[in-house]
């Protein structure tokens, strides 16, 4: 048997997931990939981890309906690993399976401290939520006046914008109306993002620096000795400095009344303790964080303090054999993991395309070296899970109702339970 006709699992149908299904093509033409997610809908991340207001960047998924409309491959959705199919099922029916299945738990901002802890609201929680995924909890509480992030990426930004950007400037994208105005039942007035690190060690992109002071309706700040630090030898050239230094100028203009936005670098929160005067209004800043910002310890109040300190991989069914980074994309013999699942919550969508192809290089090699002996794939795998599968044609019958069912303003109408969707494209089925 050639490499080549190699029956391939890959579990996740997010970027990792489709790109690795786009290289492993192109290096064995021959071969018979399947796409597991246990959801109905493909696309993972970008569906649901993308901010709703990116919708240029959502659409990449046009080009991977290509990858999974592909005649050689097979999405498989609605199918759980382990709960519907083991790994080592897929083992036994596939040559190879790679798990492209994402981070999802949010890294604990105060891991030893409980107390602390059960006061943070986790970025991919509220960020999912947002996105209408249908495991998401529904129940979110308002950030309230003065919310608090901490971190210093992407994803701190998306939510500082969610933060001070007006429900009016959401036109155009797929947000969940109903956990948008839970969030926002109480006007943010200022909001904190804290960062340990220095501006020039900012990990967000220029350019969503540069979407904030967009924002007439934010006015944005540090503290002086930030400040006179931004314009040095240090930071010449360093595209992310400049965009902080251009978003803290004075003379940037804003809306009469504008959010205040204070950005502390160099803090490193250190606690969080219910107020003494903590009460049931709503309006209140009910949380006393405590901080260190150069070995000055402070304590500030907030109203809910967000953690955007990257992901882990917590909880996930493959989490022994992901936990750790590395720089090979091989676990076993038979087994592989590529995108964050391979490399930690580091790198973004063009990064994933990359760690996929190298990853696609490692199976190839791998199934050269071993005598290949044919396997049945998908049609060898139990019949339970066979029957439960959703293909990726329902997909497109799903995604054309949420489409059809967009109200003003917005480019889809999500459908928020996951069987609520399996009902809808069950149903289709049933009437054509």
């Amino acid at each position: 048997m050639s490499i080549n006709s190699s029956e391939i699992a890959i579990i996740g149908s997010g970027p990792a997931g489709c790109y690795a299904a786009q290289a492993l093509l192109k290096l064995l033409p021959d071969a018979q990939i399947t796409v597991f997610d246990r959801l109905v809908t493909p696309y993972g991340l970008i569906r649901y981890g993308v901010a709703a207001d990116h919708q240029h960047t959502k659409r990449i998924t046009q080009q991977l309906d290509r990858v999974l409309q592909d005649p050689r491959v097979r999405f498989a959705g609605n199918i759980s690993v382990p709960d519907d199919v083991t790994l080592e099922e897929l083992q036994r029916c596939f040559n190879a399976v790679v798990i492209a299945s994402g981070l999802e738990a949010d890294r604990a901002l105060f891991p030893d401290d409980v107390c602390s802890q059960a006061l943070v609201i986790g970025a991919n929680s509220l960020i999912r939520a947002l996105n209408s995924h249908p495991l998401a909890s529904s129940q979110v509480d308002p950030l309230g006046s003065h919310p608090v992030i901490v971190g210093g990426g992407n994803v701190a930004l998306d939510l500082l914008r969610l933060c001070v950007k007006p429900s009016t400037a959401y036109s155009g994208s797929d947000i969940n109306d109903d956990v948008y105005h839970d969030i926002h039942q109480v006007p943010v007035q200022r909001v904190t993002l804290l960062y340990r690190g220095t501006p020039e060690t900012f990990k967000g992109d220029a350019q969503m620096i540069k979407e904030l002071g967009a924002i007439s309706e934010a006015h944005y700040s540090c503290d002086d000795i930030t400040s006179g630090n931004l314009a040095n030898e240090e930071t010449a050239g360093n595209r992310t400095a400049t965009a902080l230094q251009q978003l803290f100028d004075p003379r940037r203009e804003t809306t009469s009344n504008p959010v205040q936005v204070n950005f502390l670098f160099n803090a490193i929160p250190l606690g969080l303790a219910k107020s003494s005067e903590a009460t049931d209004d709503i309006t209140a800043e009910q949380i006393s964080l405590q901080y260190s910002q150069r070995d000055e310890t402070k304590t500030m109040t907030a109203s809910s303090v967000i953690s955007a300190i990257g992901f882990t991989a917590e909880g996930s069914a493959f989490e022994s054999l992901i936990t750790s980074p590395a720089e090979s994309g091989r676990v076993t013999e038979q087994v592989f993991r590529t995108g964050w699942a391979k490399r930690g919550s580091s790198g973004g969508i063009p990064s994933n395309r990359a760690c996929a192809i190298a990853v696609a290089k490692e199976v190839a090699e791998a199934l050269s070296e071993q005598s290949t002996v044919p396997k049945p794939g998908f049609i060898g795998l139990n019949e339970q899970a066979q029957n439960k599968a959703t293909s990726f044609a329902q997909w497109l019958q799903l995604n054309e109702l949420e489409l059809v069912n967009a109200t003003a303003g917005r480019v889809r109408l999500k459908i928020t339970d996951h069987s609520k969707q399996l009902s809808a494209v069950l149903n289709h089925e049933e009437e054509k």
